[in-house]
């Protein structure tokens, strides 16, 4: 038998001290306390201690978040976000009875496009929902002078964006209320889960009983409509592990990206995207945007190529929230023209990258795309 190819994925989680990690379960195991317990709260300190936001309520997922978020939000009417972001996104709007209103993208940051969201703003809009794109942070400023001249909140879709700032200020501390992924794929995983960050002290509350069913304090009646949604303590003590080396693992995979771009320079129609003024990223993914016209191979012909060496990539957005069959669907002849979300749709491709990726590994990759050429 053949000796099989090394694969080599798109995206792995990174793990701290798994030793103590285990030595915590083995704790948990005998205490019985598996859910919003001890460990649960220690994770929500330390990530408001991190953030420097006085609340936040860690939830199974980030979509569950954002549903609770909206709900929690009373939110009626039309929502415009980005058609350039991952389906959750508007997911969430509709499982809350919300019309998704999809806005275009930058064409540098490919955050929302703050000039033309603001010109979608009717009498119907009930909230904008940014999205940090690929870990970057939005465009904060224009959208929070839109949210005041128009008196809608801000509620974002920070999935990748956990360790992001802008002109200072951490991902977290922006809009009504912002929340994160932990899934498998993000810089620090739970396993599995979501947090919801805010500066509203009734709100946390509410999303706190919306969590847990909709329970009342006493833990018997229900005040609310509410989803079992809660972390479990074994997420929670994952996710403390590994947000201990946020920090570290943010410089190491910046340094990864920085090897990327030295690797590949000089290949004719290869950019990537750009960060808004003052802002700083996540590093969550190491993103490609080939020009289909000038680069040497197209984005559809390198993401097979690469697969054909045991190289995972990802077309990241492909297709566009509002290409999807069940928003093509939903909008029929209202489906937008969004020619800069199509442009970058089919340009973006996510590469490999991980923590505990080597530069060998990378320098592989590059020689790989450059044998393409």
């Amino acid at each position: 038998m053949g000796k099989s190819k090394k694969i080599v994925p798109v995206l792995q989680p990174t793990f701290g001290d798994t030793g103590e990690m285990i030595r915590k379960f083995q704790r948990l195991f005998e205490s019985r306390q598996i859910t919003l317990g001890t460990y649960t709260r220690e994770l929500e300190q330390a990530v408001s201690d991190y953030l420097g936001v006085p609340h936040v309520v860690a939830v199974s997922s980030c979509t569950s978040g954002l549903i609770l978020a909206l709900k929690a939000l009373r939110l009626e009417g039309e929502v415009i976000l980005p058609a350039f972001t991952f389906a959750a996104s508007a997911h969430a709007l509709v499982w809350c009875g919300l019309r998704p209103v999809f806005c275009d993208c930058d064409r540098e940051t490919l955050s929302i496009d703050t000039r033309r969201a603001e010109e979608l703003i009717t009498k119907r809009t009930a909230a904008l929902m940014p999205v940090y794109i690929f870990g970057s942070a939005p465009d904060w400023e224009p959208l929070e002078r839109i949210s005041k001249k128009h008196s809608i909140p801000i509620l974002a879709d920070a999935a990748q964006g956990l360790g992001a700032s802008y002109q200072g200020r951490k991902a977290g501390r922006f809009g009504a209320v912002e929340i994160f992924s932990l899934s498998p794929t993000k810089i620090i995983t739970a396993g599995e889960g979501g947090l919801i960050t805010t500066r509203d002290g009734d709100l946390a509350r509410t999303l706190r009983k919306l969590r847990d069913y909709g329970k009342a304090e006493d833990g018997e009646d229900m005040e609310m409509i509410g989803l079992s949604a809660r972390l479990s303590e074994f997420h929670a003590v994952i996710a403390l592990e590994n947000l201990k080396w946020i920090d570290v693992w943010m410089e190491k995979r910046r340094g990864l990206i920085d090897t990327y771009r030295e690797g590949l320079e000089g290949i004719p129609g290869i950019r990537y995207p750009t960060l808004p003024e003052g802002s700083s990223s996540s590093w969550n993914y190491m993103v490609l945007l080939i020009d289909n016209e000038i680069a040497p191979f197209g984005r559809d012909d390198l993401y097979l190529r690469l697969k054909e060496k045991g190289i995972q990539t990802k077309r990241y957005f492909y297709p566009p929230a509002h290409r999807l069959a069940v928003y093509r669907e939903m909008l029929g002849p209202d489906l937008p023209p969004l020619p800069a979300t199509e442009l970058i749709s089919g340009q973006a491709l996510a590469l490999p990258l991980y923590s505990h990726m080597s530069e060998v590994d990378v320098r592989a990759i590059c020689g790989s795309i450059r044998s393409c050429a």
